[in-house]
């Protein structure tokens, strides 16, 4: 495998060098019409040195991304949440709901002399967190806890979609992944909405225009 090592790993050098467990924390699965949303938590043993792994953003792995999850989870301590579609649906704010999820997360780890690494910005209901939260922008290509929180997450977003595919097979979620491409809009006015769907971001109405459908 090819390691495409971009990241640097400076915070978590610097953190661990302090003696701070690091949690890297990110999500996958904001943009797409069906299934939940996952967050990934990460921190790796101290006794393990993720710098040789080339690890990296998961958008940028693109297929590899199964290559590392058994490493990450074998040298880690990691959580996977799940933000379900049903509250998706409720109509709550994402971002409101990320922040939820991301405290129910972190209930998994032991977080006294913790800190956590956040890809992005600081939900509006987690700021004044009882724990230091460092959060930046593409955190998951520079930090190794982050790009291994984000490479879990991925795999558990992709995992759910192939199971999405068995149980509804004519919407081909194992190819999109619950993302709104051409196939999946045609299926859509075809099928209609399955149980799976966040049917409040999904407008048939205009599917139908751009795939210039008249009924």
């Amino acid at each position: 495998m090819k390691k495409e090592n971009l990241c640097i790993g400076e915070d978590d050098l610097k953190y661990l060098y302090e003696c701070k467990t690091i949690i890297g924390v990110d999500d996958c699965g904001r943009g797409p019409i069906a299934g939940g949303m996952f967050i990934g938590f990460v921190s790796f043993k101290y006794d393990f040195d993720p710098s040789h792994l080339g690890l990296n953003d998961s958008k940028k792995l693109k297929d590899k991304t199964h290559l590392f999850d058994d490493i990450i989870k074998n040298n880690s301590d990691f959580h996977v949440e799940e933000i379900s579609v049903e509250e998706i649906n409720s109509g709550e704010n994402l971002n409101n709901l990320f922040g939820k999820g991301f405290k129910r997360g972190l209930e998994k780890f032991n977080k006294q002399n913790s800190i956590i690494f956040l890809d992005g910005e600081i939900p509006s209901n987690c700021v004044g967190y009882p724990i230091d939260i460092i959060n930046k922008s593409n955190y998951d290509g520079t930090s190794w806890h982050v790009a291994a929180a984000s490479i879990i997450a991925k795999n558990a977003q992709i995992n759910s979609m192939l199971d999405l595919d068995i149980k509804y097979p004519n919407y081909g979620f194992k190819d999109h992944h619950g993302y709104g491409t051409k196939k999946h809009f045609e299926a859509l006015v075809k099928y209609g909405i399955c149980s799976n769907h966040r049917f409040r971001w999904i407008d048939l109405e205009k599917i139908k225009g751009k795939l210039n459908v008249s009924k």
